[in-house]
This record gives structure tokens, C-alpha cells and sequence, in this order.
């Protein structure tokens, strides 16, 4: 199940993007050893020192569209699933692809993924990076 939730360099980031609104999971004994809480409601304001919100990878999917108009999408073919950005919102340019995934080059991060679950991940990752700059 911990594959369903951000990782703690992610939740870190999205910490520093202002992640707000109640998630399933939270970070611990945060920076030595984080451990993921998972199962009740957290939020920001009933946090402990050190610890970190860790929203499943689909409330952060949803934070990152409504709150920063990025959609991050992920698609199955014959080789696994892949992921791409686009413009989130009201405007003319929703749907305007950002990134996909083979546009990373040949590290780590391109390529197609076994699991949704990592792919969505992956794609995350390249919207906090697109939000950094």
C-alpha cells in the first residue's frame, strides 16, 4: 500500500508548494528516519515538529490540477504506462501538452512503467520539478 502515496522527497516538495487540505498520510520522525503514518485524516494544522503530510498519489494528482493547473496523465499501452503533463483550468490552453514521458532522455525516469502506480509517481515528479523552475 505505501506504493499508493508520495514519497518523502515529494512530500517535502509539495510541503514547500503549500500542499493544503486533508490527506490520508504523514510522514514521521522526519528527516532521520520518516516513516509513513497512513489510514486517518491529517492536515497541516494538527502536525507534529518534523512531520510531513503524505497524500495518496491520486490526492496529489488532484492538488497539483486544481491548485497549479498541472494534470498529470498517466496511459497504458502494450509496453506498460507511460505519463504526460498538460495544462489544467479554464483557459484556451487546457490540454496543451507539457511533457510526456520519453522527453526526460535515457535516465532513470524514461521509459515505461510496470505499475500505474509508478508511473503516476514518475509524472509527479516531473510536475514538481516543472513547478521548482
Amino acid at each position: 500500500m505505501k506504493d499508493h502515496y508520495v514519497s518523502y522527497q515529494q512530500a517535502i516538495k509539495l510541503k514547500e508548494l503549500e500542499l493544503s487540505g486533508e490527506v490520508t498520510g504523514k510522514y514521521v520522525d522526519c528527516p532521520n528516519d520518516p516513516t509513513l503514518f497512513n489510514g486517518m485524516l491529517y492536515q497541516s494544522w494538527n502536525l507534529e515538529n518534523d512531520e510531513v503530510l503524505a497524500p495518496r498519489l491520486d490526492q496529489a494528482q488532484t492538488w497539483l490540477r486544481e491548485e497549479k493547473e498541472i494534470d498529470v496523465l498517466v496511459f497504458n499501452c502494450a509496453c506498460g504506462y507511460g505519463w504526460e503533463i498538460s495544462k489544467a483550468g479554464n483557459n484556451l490552453t487546457r490540454g496543451t501538452t507539457i511533457m510526456l514521458f520519453d522527453e526526460m532522455g535515457e535516465d532513470e525516469n524514461s521509459g515505461m512503467w510496470l505499475s500505474y502506480e509508478k508511473a503516476l509517481s514518475a509524472g509527479i515528479d516531473a510536475a514538481l520539478k516543472i513547478l521548482e523552475d
